[in-house]
Formats: structure tokens, sequence, C-alpha cells
């Protein structure tokens, strides 16, 4: 997984390196109408820029991911814990209800009446 990733990293510099040499040799400027004027860029800069967008595109979403991610790991991890949380309760309840009921047992033989303790 690693490899293909180093690979696809060293494909997309090398395109990304093609493009700028070339957009180089382009004279004409790139103009960009925005609501308070134009905007002149030459066209390497405009490649860049939509490099940098891009880039900022990729990060943003593997941002969203990674926390989406970590998000439904830390609810799974909070139902489990709550899922052993109850069943601890139960346990202990039915371990106190166990420990309470077995002194009271031959207590209870005892006072019945005609059991042979006259």
């Amino acid at each position: 997984m690693i490899a293909v990733g180093i690979i696809l990293v060293l494909l997309a510099a090398g395109a990304g390196y093609l493009l700028v040499v070339g957009v180089a040799s382009i004279d004409k400027d790139i103009l960009i109408t925005l609501p308070f004027g134009t905007l002149e860029l030459p066209p390497v800069t405009f490649l860049i820029l939509g490099m940098v967008v891009v880039s900022l595109f990729w990060l943003g979403w593997v941002l969203l991911r990674a926390g989406m991610r970590r998000s439904a790991r830390l609810r799974r991890e909070h139902r489990d814990l709550e899922a052993r949380a109850k069943a601890d309760t139960i346990a202990a309840q039915k371990r106190l209800d166990e420990q309470s009921a077995s002194p009271q047992a031959p207590l209870a033989q005892e006072r019945r009446p005609g059991s042979g303790n006259s």
C-alpha cells in the first residue's frame, strides 16, 4: 500500500512538473472576472493556484474521512463500554443477591415451626 502511494505521488509530481514547463511558454495572461473587478494571471500562476486548490480539497477530504472514522470508532467504543458496564452491574447485583440470600436461608429454616429445634 505504501509503495503504491509513493508511486502515485511520484507520478503526480512528474505530471505537475510537465504541466508547469508546458504552460511556462504561453505568453498570454488569463483574465478572470470577479465581482470587484478583473484579475489577470499568467498561465503558470493560474496552474499553480489550481494545484493548490486541488491539494486543499484533498486535504479537507482526508481530514473529513479521518474525523468520521474517529467519531465512528469512539461511538463504537462508547457503546461497548456501556454494554460492559451494564453487564458488570447485573453481575454485581446477582452476586449481592446470592450473598444476601445465603445467610438468610438457614435462619428461615430454623424459624419454621416444626423444624425439629424444640
